[in-house]
C-alpha cells in the first residue's frame, strides 16, 4: 500500500507505542513487580534527613565527652532474598498490609565513623520512611572478642531483645556461635510467618554488649536452593559471556592485522572516547551502589569502604579494557564489511554523511520505539505465563547515585560497545567462521545475552531469551540500515528505560523536565552531527580533486563481493 510505504517508520513506531503502553499497564505486571515493597519517592527521607536521625541514635549511645561521629556515608540496601521469596510466590500485598512499617523490606544503610581518636564506628539500617533505626551493627576495639561462656552471651542477648523486642515467650532461642559466627545468637518467633518465611532476629554479642542487631523473616530453605540453582546458571552464563568476548577481542586483534591495508586506523577513536568517558564519570557516580555491595557481602562490613574503593578502581581498569575493545571492533569491524564490499558506516569526508546521520536517527527511534514495545509484550508474556519476577537491585537501584540525573547518559555508553562488538565486529566475524547471515546475528546475539542474565530477573532464562530476540532485532538493522541506525536505535531504548525513574508525579518538576530531555537526547546528537558537519566539512572544490567518489548508502552490495 503507498501509505504504509510512505509513513512505515512512523506506523512501526506508533505500533511499538501501542504496546509498549497497553503491555506496560496490564494488570498481571503490577501484581508481581514488588512495587508493593518500595517507599514511594515522595514519602522517602532523604540521605540527609537519614544522616540526621542516625547520628542523633548513635549520640544517645555514645558516652558523655565521647568524639563525635563526623565521617558518614549512606546507601540504598535491600533484603533482595525475601522480596523474591515473597513475588515468587504471590505474598507481596499481604506482606505489605501486615510487615512492611516493623519490617521493611527496603532500608537506607549508614555507615558513621570518627574523625579522630577510639570512639566506636556504627553501621545503622533506617527505615526509610520514618528514620527509624530497624538494624544495626557497632565495632568497637575496646570490647572483648566474646562472652565468657555461650550462656551468658544468650543471657544478654536476651534481656536486649526483652527490651526492644517484647516478652521472652514470644521467640525460641534457635542458634548459638559457631567457628563461623563466632559472637552470632539466634531468635525465631515460630508464630509469626509468611508464607514459610518466619520472623528471625539475630545478634551479635562480644565483651557484655550487644554490638549488632537484625531482623527479618527467613525464607525457607527450598527458595535458597532454588535461588542458587538460579544464581550458578546466571553466573555460568555470564563466565560463557566473558570467555567468548575475550576471544572476540583476540579476533578483533588479528582482524586488524590482516586488513590493515584497507583499515581506517581513526575510525572508531571519537566514540571509544566517548563510551570511556562516560564509563568513568558513571563510575564516580555508582560508588554508593559499591558501598552497598560491600556492606552486603563482605566478612567484615567495617571494611565495606575500602572494598569499595578497590572494586571502583577495578570497575576503571575494566572500562578502559572495554574501551580498547570498542575502538578494536569498531575499526575491525568496519574493515571487514567493507573488505567484503558492504558499507555499514559512512565516512565524514561523505559530502551525504550528515543526511545519512539524520536518516539513521529517524529510523533509530522508529527501530527502537518498535523494539521497546515487543520487549514490554515479551515481558508481560514471562510474568503472566512463566511467574517472571524481579527485585529491586541496590546495585542499579537510581538511590545509590551521587547524581542519579547522570545515569541516562550511559545509555550511549552501552549503545556504543555493545553495536560495535556484537553487532558490526560480531556479526562480520561469525559471518566470516559460519557464511550464513541468521547463524552470524544470531551467536553474538546469544553471547550478548549471556551478559544479561545477571540482573536480577527470575528465572534467568526469561531473560536470555527476550535479550536475543533483541539481539536478533538489532542485528537486523544494522545489516539493513547501517550501523548508525543499529547505535541510535539501541541509544533510544536505553535512554528510555533509564530516564522514566525521572519522570513522573514523584520525582518533581525538574527531574521530570530532564528525563523528557533525555528521551530527546537521540535526536538531539543526530541533529548536532549534521549540523556540525554541514559547517565543518570542506566544499567539494576544495578537496583533491583525485579523491574517489563517495561510497553508496550503507547496506549497499556492489554487484561482484570481493572474497572475505
Amino acid at each position: 500500500m503507498p501509505f504504509l510505504q510512505r509513513y512505515k517508520w512512523l506506523v512501526l513506531a506508533g505500533i511499538g507505542l501501542i504496546l509498549f503502553v497497553a503491555a506496560s499497564n496490564l494488570p498481571v505486571g503490577k501484581e508481581k513487580d514488588g512495587s508493593a515493597l518500595s517507599i514511594p519517592h515522595d514519602r522517602t527521607i532523604s540521605k540527609s534527613e537519614a544522616i540526621q536521625a542516625a547520628s542523633a541514635w548513635v549520640k544517645q549511645r555514645l558516652p558523655s565527652g565521647a568524639e563525635p561521629l563526623a565521617e558518614t556515608t549512606v546507601s540504598f540496601q535491600a533484603n533482595t532474598r525475601l522480596s523474591g521469596y515473597l513475588q515468587k510466590n504471590k505474598l507481596v500485598a499481604r506482606y505489605a498490609d501486615t510487615f512492611l512499617f516493623d519490617y521493611p523490606v527496603e532500608y537506607w544503610q549508614i555507615e558513621l565513623r570518627p574523625s579522630i581518636g577510639r570512639t566506636s564506628a556504627y553501621i545503622l539500617d533506617l527505615d526509610m520512611a520514618s528514620g527509624r533505626v530497624v538494624g544495626w551493627r557497632m565495632k568497637a576495639s575496646e570490647l572483648l572478642d566474646a562472652p565468657s561462656s555461650r550462656r551468658e552471651g544468650q543471657r544478654i542477648a536476651e534481656n536486649y531483645l526483652r527490651e526492644y523486642a517484647g516478652p521472652s515467650e514470644s521467640y525460641e532461642y534457635v542458634q548459638g556461635p559457631d567457628g563461623r559466627n563466632p559472637s552470632r545468637y539466634v531468635f525465631e518467633v515460630p508464630d509469626v510467618k509468611i508464607g514459610e518465611a518466619v520472623l528471625r532476629y539475630e545478634l551479635e554479642v562480644k565483651g557484655r554488649e550487644v554490638t549488632a542487631y537484625h531482623t527479618s523473616f527467613r525464607v525457607p530453605a527450598s527458595h535458597n536452593a532454588w535461588l542458587e540453582k538460579q544464581q550458578a546458571a546466571s553466573g555460568g552464563m555470564s563466565r560463557w559471556s566473558l570467555i567468548l568476548t575475550g576471544l572476540m577481542a583476540l579476533a578483533a586483534i588479528y582482524m586488524l592485522i590482516r586488513h590493515r591495508k584497507i583499515t581506517r586506523f581513526r575510525k572508531g577513536l571519537l566514540l571509544a572516547a566517548v563510551f570511556l568517558g562516560l564509563y568513568l564519570m558513571n563510575n564516580w557516580n555508582q560508588m554508593p551502589a559499591f558501598l552497598a555491595m560491600a556492606f552486603a557481602n563482605m566478612p567484615d562490613p567495617f571494611a565495606g569502604k575500602a572494598a569499595a574503593t578497590a572494586f571502583s578502581i577495578l570497575s576503571g581498569l575494566l572500562a578502559v579494557a572495554l574501551a580498547l575493545m570498542t575502538y578494536m571492533s569498531l575499526a575491525a569491524g568496519n574493515a571487514m564489511w567493507q573488505a567484503r564490499g558492504i558499507r555499514l558506516w559512512p565516512k565524514w569526508s561523505d559530502a551525504s554523511f550528515g543526511q545519512e546521520t539524520l536518516r539513521s536517527m529517524g529510523r533509530g527511534y522508529s527501530f527502537g520505539v518498535l523494539m521497546l514495545g515487543l520487549q514490554a509484550l515479551m515481558l508481560w508474556i514471562a510474568q503472566a505465563g512463566f511467574g517472571m519476577w524481579a527485585v529491586n537491585d541496590p546495585s542499579s537501584s537510581y538511590y545509590n547515585f551521587y547524581v542519579p540525573a547522570l545515569f541516562p547518559l550511559m545509555a550511549w555508553a552501552a549503545a556504543i560497545s555493545e553495536e560495535a562488538i556484537y553487532r558490526l565486529f560480531g556479526i562480520a566475524l561469525f559471518m566470516r567462521i559460519f557464511r550464513d547471515p541468521v547463524v552470524a546475528v544470531f551467536v553474538p546475539s546469544l553471547i550478548w545475552a549471556f551478559n544479561h542474565t545477571l540482573y536480577p530477573i527470575y528465572p534467568v532464562y526469561t531473560r536470555l531469551i527476550e535479550v536475543t530476540l533483541l539481539g536478533l532485532l538489532f542485528g537486523y538493522a544494522l545489516w539493513k540500515h547501517g550501523f548508525l541506525t543499529a547505535l541510535f536505535a539501541h541509544a533510544v531504548i536505553d535512554s528510555v528505560l533509564m530516564s522514566l525513574p525521572l519522570i513522573g508525579r514523584e520525582s518533581g518538576a525538574g527531574q521530570s523536565a530532564l528525563g523528557i530531555a533525555y528521551l530527546a537526547s537521540p535526536a538531539v546528537v543526530g541533529f548536532a552531527i549534521w549540523w556540525l558537519h554541514k559547517k565543518l566539512r570542506r566544499p567539494i572544490s576544495e578537496t583533491d580533486s583525485s579523491s574517489p567518489p563517495a561510497d553508496p548508502p550503507p547496506g549497499t552490495v556492489p554487484p561482484a563481493l570481493p572474497p572475505g
